[in-house]
């Protein structure tokens, strides 16, 4: 196709080139007004035979011989390229394309979905519903003319191929989707999208939990397992990821009889061994614990240790009777006065914190598991712009600490970020532990130590 069409352009140059020749010829033997020489150029190269304009001298004779002799061969080229490109459907698809690749520059904010097979038409569907922007990556010509015939934007292409990606715009995507079927092909695409895009949010599907720390470490934010969760699950987690608003009465999915995997990621500045871990979250057990080097120990033992960032994934049993088992020490026991560091604007924003506290401590996240993921996403969005004012304040100051103090920022940014992006499956104690821990080590230990510093010094 691309053959046809680069020979139609060049056809196209060379009768427009005879055209221009002949028009500019005429007007000069002939000294005739442009229109008349262009007029006489066409008849002459269409062959129409309605005479000449005006009555040509002997030059003008020449001129014309030659001018038929060059010209009519390449208008009949033209016209013959043009009707085969129509008759052989090149035509309509090339242009079908430059209106595609028109359509893809002016995306932004988007959802590259690769693959459009039975996991990836669940996912489309769900997220064009949700009212998201999508993009399809898509090898098989079948599968293309589907996803087409849905309205969807697609790119032929290899979805691990670097070109096919640039070319669905991925520097502009807030998501790419790798749902291909082979797990080493998903595991490309997550090396290729985080290398164009360092801040493009990959999901990525797999069959084989054998692979899951190789796709953590090729830039995957979140795995996902279809024979578990299925495609409109999925799009729910894409949707969760760059804010689309979730499908209301949507189950839990990793709910079976009562009993529930939860998620516990040591956000502390301390190690906890997995016996504490399963105390405070009233967890059966633990089933696996994943290093922050992606190591997985299956079963591990309760004296495991589980350092800052680590991962457990917890069996919990949400039966009736469980639910009676005292949780943590309720965090709302902190009184506002905890929380003071002598700055009203800080404390003012300092008691949002104790809002969140007060409701997780109000909701019950086994029939309600939702409340853990909004507090969640509350507390991200409650995290930068406060670090962000809070920074804003003390800048101008000559405070000695204060890279260290924004480091701190930085890693408790990075911890609620960690939490956001398995929010669906933290277990709440996590969250509680969290929120405890940021009130003792950093507002009662670091903000106050500013706020002090910066009170003796303009005393």
């Amino acid at each position: 196709m691309q053959t046809n069409v680069r020979l139609l352009r060049h056809v196209l140059i060379i009768t427009l080139s005879v055209i221009v020749c002949g028009t500019v010829g005429y007007a000069l033997i002939e000294d005739w007004p442009l229109f008349d020489a262009l007029y006489m150029t066409v008849i002459t190269l269409t062959t129409i035979g309605f005479g000449e304009v005006h009555e040509l001298s002997e030059t003008g004779r020449v001129f014309t011989l030659f001018l038929v002799m060059f010209g009519v061969g390449a208008a009949a080229a033209l016209a013959a390229q043009f009707a085969r490109l129509l008759i052989e459907g090149d035509l309509s698809d090339y242009w079908r394309k430059k209106r595609m690749a028109r359509t893809l520059s002016r995306l932004k904010d988007h959802v590259i979905v690769c693959g459009y097979g039975r996991i990836g038409t669940a996912i489309c569907n769900e997220l064009t519903e949700m009212g998201a922007t999508l993009a399809i990556v898509e090898m098989d010509e079948e599968r293309l003319a589907e996803a087409r015939a849905a309205g969807l934007t697609v790119i032929a292409g290899n979805a691990t191929s670097d070109i096919s990606l640039l070319s669905a715009g991925v520097q502009r995507a807030s998501a790419v989707v790798a749902a291909l079927a082979r797990d080493t092909d998903n595991v490309f695409v997550a090396l290729s999208a985080r290398d164009l895009n360092p801040d493009v949010t990959v999901i990525a599907r797999s069959e084989d939990r054998s692979l899951e720390a190789r796709m953590l470490k090729a830039g995957v934010n979140r795995i996902v397992y279809p024979a578990q969760l299925g495609g409109g699950r999925i799009a729910h987690m894409v949707g969760d990821e760059i804010g689309l608003e979730k499908k209301k009465n949507h189950s839990r999915s990793t709910d079976v009889m009562g009993l529930e995997l939860k998620i516990y990621r040591n956000l502390t500045n301390h190690p906890l061994t997995l016996h504490e871990v399963e105390f405070t979250s009233g967890s059966l057990r633990t089933l696996a614990l994943i290093q922050s080097d992606g190591t997985r120990l299956d079963n591990p033992p309760p004296m495991a240790v589980l350092e800052e960032l680590e991962v457990a994934v917890l069996l919990i049993d949400n039966s009736a009777e469980s639910r009676s088992k005292p949780r943590h020490k309720k965090l709302t026991e902190r009184s506002l006065e905890e929380l003071s560091v002598g700055n009203e604007t800080i404390d003012a924003e300092h008691q949002r914190i104790l809002t969140l506290i007060q409701r997780l401590d109000a909701s019950d996240p086994v029939s309600n598991p939702r409340v853990v993921n909004e507090i969640i996403t509350d507390l991200r969005d409650y995290t930068l712009k406060h670090f962000r004012h809070e920074e804003s304040i003390f800048m101008g100051t000559d405070y000695p600490d204060i890279e260290q103090h924004i480091a701190e920022h930085e890693a408790l940014t990075r911890k609620v970020k960690l939490m956001a992006d398995d929010a669906d499956n933290v277990h709440p104690d996590n969250l509680a532990h969290l929120l405890d821990d940021w009130i003792v080590h950093h507002i009662q230990n670091m903000d106050q130590d500013y706020v002090q510093y910066i009170q003796k010094q303009y005393r």
